[in-house]
């Protein structure tokens, strides 16, 4: 047991009183692979992966596919949450637990975005042609 000169609560008042938003930038993880664990919807994945440079756990991040629009699931149009499902089932079915490249990851509105690859398929680009498919 060690001797300390700052209780807790004085470590925590010196470190974390009145930080402002401004004081602060947006975590972008140096990620550049990983394992598409779940698919969200029918643009967003769950990605598993590990960060060497903070330890060997793995961390699951939640990514949106760059410049891709897609109708919701929970969109109030049943053609829309149709296509969307519809979307978000052929994701699964041609990508889950697939090994993964992502690049150009970037911070939109506080969401994780960027290009997904599965080898040389652009994952952005499979779910555009497949939505071009569909009139909704």
């Amino acid at each position: 047991m060690g001797l300390s000169l700052f209780t807790q609560e004085e470590i925590s008042k010196l470190y974390y009183d009145n930080i402002e938003k401004k004081d602060t930038v947006i975590f972008i993880p140096p990620i550049t692979g990983g394992q598409i664990i779940q698919v969200y919807d029918a643009n967003t994945l769950i990605i598993a992966t590990k960060i060497p440079q903070i330890s060997n756990k793995l961390y699951r991040f939640t990514i949106d596919l760059k410049d891709v629009e897609v109708p919701s699931i929970r969109s109030k149009d049943a053609r829309e949450r149709e296509a969307a499902q519809f979307l978000k089932e052929l994701l699964i079915q041609n990508y889950l637990y697939r090994n993964v490249t992502i690049s150009n990851l970037i911070s939109v509105n506080n969401r994780l975005k960027a290009d997904i690859y599965d080898n040389n398929i652009h994952i952005n680009t499979w779910v555009s042609r497949k939505l071009s498919y569909l009139s909704y």
